[in-house]
């Protein structure tokens, strides 16, 4: 069960969001629960109860509060909601960034229903991916990992190896193809740079011509053949804003 809060003070627009939310699970044979709230104001009346929630759509453009105030207010007590801002005026994307929005929808747009298809589909992967663990069995021992703490998977002389995120970006190895573990990491957000490559894509910070730059300050060639896929699988995960 995803619990998601709508706040808008257009009540007509309230209604079809909620409609196309509703209609997106019902087709996915998944259930959610929708709670509507018509001012920022009303809605951090529930103070910490808004922790109940999951994914927040909220519109920017309200009158007394706006959604950006409302958002920063939020966002002492709760990092981990997914917060979504519907708003007639793109302008107000590069704000979006101070309080982590997952995506801007834009009022209006013919094309709105996917915009929010779109929208859903990646936080319920990035929600995916944060519950996900998987059992390693590496030479150096057994260890359970969740997605964020794979930075990306290289072989070498018939092993592979994985750069995990920790202070000293340890290395643990196993006798595996990449291959083979790819398949593992199926849909989990894990990209294939080139053949001895398997990156992360929330560790990439940029791809330009043919390479990936990583967070931890590495760059990680992309091969020719791979190069348009990666870049359009990359810029759909960080679409939005």
């Amino acid at each position: 069960m995803i619990n998601i809060a709508i706040c808008d003070d257009e009540k007509h627009f309230l209604e079809e969001e909620k409609q196309l939310i509703m209609k997106y699970f019902d087709n996915k044979n998944d259930m959610c629960h929708i709670d509507t709230f018509y001012s920022g104001e009303e809605l951090l009346e529930l103070g910490m109860e808004i922790n109940q929630y999951d994914i927040l759509f909220l519109d920017v453009n309200m009158k007394e509060m706006d959604g950006l105030k409302t958002a920063e207010k939020i966002r002492h007590f709760n990092q981990d909601i997914f917060l979504v801002f519907v708003t007639a005026f793109i302008k107000y994307s590069p704000e979006g960034y101070k309080v982590n929005a997952t995506r801007f929808l834009i009022k209006g747009e013919g094309n709105f229903e996917f915009a929010m298809n779109e929208c859903l589909n990646a936080i319920c992967e990035k929600k995916q991916a944060k519950e996900w663990k998987y059992t390693f069995h590496f030479r150096e021992g057994i260890m359970e990992l969740g997605l964020s703490d794979i930075i990306y998977i290289t072989s070498y002389l018939r092993q592979i190896n994985f750069i995990l995120k920790d202070e000293k970006q340890a290395t643990y190895t196993m006798s595996e193809k990449l291959d083979t573990m790819e398949a593992v990491l199926a849909d989990k957000g894990f990209l294939r740079l080139h053949k001895s490559y398997l990156v992360n894509r929330q560790y990439i910070k940029l791809i330009r011509h043919y390479e990936a730059e990583l967070y931890n300050g590495e760059t990680i060639a992309i091969s020719k053949a791979r190069f348009i896929d990666v870049r359009n699988q990359f810029l759909t995960y960080r679409g939005g804003i």
